[in-house]
């Protein structure tokens, strides 16, 4: 089965944006060839969504990525309930990077309070 979904989206450029569209399909005229912005931003739009995917699973929407840029020391990791499999990953992406140490740091305050209030 062939399934063909096309979107259109309304694309805001800036002056500096519209310049480089500009020049590029001018260089292409130039050499013959047929200027396709479409097909140069396929790949990119497409591991961009990828990326913001992974990024924001089904995370905290709470926890925007501007956060990181407002922040430079804001900090987050897998919420409490992912599965095992997500956290394995996050710690092993981390595992020879300074935050490796500032989550084990975290984890261990965590299971500190949960067996004093569990001795209660």
């Amino acid at each position: 089965m062939l399934l063909l979904v096309r979107a259109v989206l309304p694309l805001s450029v800036t002056k500096e944006i519209e310049d480089l569209i500009i020049e590029a399909q001018a260089k292409a005229l130039k050499e013959g060839k047929k200027f396709n912005l479409s097909g140069l931003l396929r790949e990119p739009i497409k591991q961009a969504l990828k990326r913001y995917i992974i990024e924001h699973g089904d995370g905290n929407p709470g926890f925007d990525l501007e956060q990181w840029i407002r922040n430079e020391n804001f900090q987050a990791t897998p919420a409490l309930f992912r599965n095992k499999e997500d956290v394995q990953n996050f710690i092993n992406g981390i595992k020879n990077t300074s935050q490796f140490q500032e989550v084990g740091k975290q984890l261990q305050m965590w299971v500190d309070i949960f067996n004093e209030v569990d001795s209660l």
